[in-house]
């Protein structure tokens, strides 16, 4: 695990641009609690913190933090949003006559 995280981190460098860090912000202030722990994965990281820092202040595993980091460099704040799955069909019951 300790090398996964090692070579993670010279691979997954974090440098939020302003807007980024002020979309992260409002993800801590005001998305849901998994939004806000996502976002602060991402705060921690760029501020320097190791995987194993982030690890014990948010008590997730290394790689469950390289998902949500993957999500950030791919779709920036908006890809630490929580996924729609929607609803399943239901099947509906007509009335025979």
């Amino acid at each position: 695990m300790l090398v996964e995280a090692q070579t993670a981190a010279r691979l997954y460098r974090i440098t939020p641009t302003a807007a980024e860090a002020a979309a992260l912000q409002a993800l801590v202030k005001q998305g849901s609690p998994d939004e806000a722990k996502r976002a602060r994965v991402i705060e921690m990281r760029a501020h320097g913190l190791t995987y194993d820092e982030v690890r014990r202040e948010t008590e997730l595993n290394v790689p469950v933090m390289l998902k949500w980091i993957r999500r950030f460099l791919v779709g920036s704040a908006a890809g630490l949003r929580d996924r729609r799955h929607g609803s399943r069909r239901r099947a509906t019951c007509t009335k025979a006559r």
